[in-house]
């Protein structure tokens, strides 16, 4: 209970959606799809939810991110190629999802963020294979 109260779940559900992202664009497009739900977990962790939420309102990027993802929705009134139209509104999630989870979840520290990113620049996994990380 200690763990969700402190914010330490949220902040590690954030750098979880934020490793699968990276490494997703390097390994899997699902995992690059999953990576906003585990934002979106991070949000739904974050123990002061309900103080933060006008931050997100406040935010210009965020809410006008929110404005094109609600044009999307809106096109379903007159599409005739529903297929198509649900397929988009999928594609279209993270532009919702990806600045509501850093908007709303607990901050990322400061000092975490250099170990994240050596932990990713020096571990070994499928993207060692690549040319480019070869030495």
């Amino acid at each position: 209970m200690q763990y969700y109260l402190s914010g330490r779940l949220s902040q590690h559900l954030l750098w979880l959606a934020c490793v699968a992202g990276a490494v997703g664009l390097l390994a899997s497009r699902a995992v690059v799809a999953l990576a906003p739900l585990v934002g979106f977990a991070a949000v739904l962790a974050n123990p002061d939810l309900k103080a933060s939420l006008p931050r997100y309102f406040r935010n210009g990027a965020a809410l006008r991110a929110a404005a094109l993802y609600g044009f999307v929705v809106l096109s379903g009134v007159y599409t005739s190629e529903w297929a198509t139209w649900r397929h988009e509104l999928y594609r279209g999630l993270p532009w919702l999802a990806v600045p509501l989870a850093f908007t709303l979840a607990v901050p990322l520290g400061r000092g975490s963020a250099w170990w994240w990113a050596a932990c990713l620049c020096w571990a070994p996994g499928p993207w060692a294979s690549l040319p480019w990380a070869s030495t």
